[in-house]
């Protein structure tokens, strides 16, 4: 049982560090998807020219609403990832020993879930659109990395910034999951504990 309790809490600390690393690397990464130093994450292209026209002239109209929901969210995350490391050190070295709010973390952690899963979708919904508007014009490409390859664009490698923030995004939800498991097993393992200690107490 003790073996148990012990993986289940320096777990519960890699898992800590995971989602401290992968909310990080989103927050950096989505504040360099710009286009002269406005947010692309949910940019549109609008094109001046005409179809078929010589010359291709377009310009993006950005919104900073993805950004700073994506790295407001995210940087949330990132301190109460901090919060709960440092309960769970003080847990280790036995200084605090609460296990009733650990109900209340898991809920946290289900709740950091489903937003790093709203991240997801802004990121991955912001990439499909930006795509398909620089596509509409350039037929001859399939997809976006091959356009950033072969077109003078202002911005080359936003593709791989917003799959590099979505695949952040997506190792935080999961390990935000993963930690609200975890916290419900350790739970149980207390639940457990106490009613072994009960009976002992009322054998003797």
């Amino acid at each position: 049982m003790s073996f148990r309790k012990d993986m289940l809490r320096y777990g519960t600390l890699v898992i800590l560090a995971v989602i401290f690393i992968a909310g990080l690397s989103v927050i950096i990464i989505t504040a360099e998807i710009k286009y002269d130093g406005e947010c692309m994450v949910s940019a549109v292209v609008e094109w001046k020219s005409s179809k078929g026209s010589s010359v291709n002239i377009y310009v993006l109209n950005t919104s900073s609403a993805s950004c700073s929901f994506i790295m407001g969210y995210q940087g949330v995350a990132v301190a109460v990832c901090l919060v709960f490391f440092i309960y769970f050190i003080l847990l280790l070295r036995k200084v605090i020993v609460n296990p009733r709010v650990l109900p209340w973390f898991a809920l946290l952690c289900i709740i950091a879930a489903v937003f790093s899963l709203v991240c997801v979708m802004v990121l991955y919904i912001g990439l499909s659109n930006l795509c398909d508007g620089f596509l509409e014009r350039y037929e001859g490409y399939t997809t976006c990395e091959a356009f950033e390859s072969s077109y003078h664009y202002d911005r080359k490698g936003f593709t791989g910034l917003f799959k590099g923030a979505q695949i952040a995004s997506w190792l935080s939800c999961v390990f935000w999951a993963v930690m609200a498991l975890m916290l419900f097993a350790q739970r149980k393992s207390f639940r457990i504990r106490r009613s072994l200690r009960v009976e002992n107490s009322i054998q003797t």
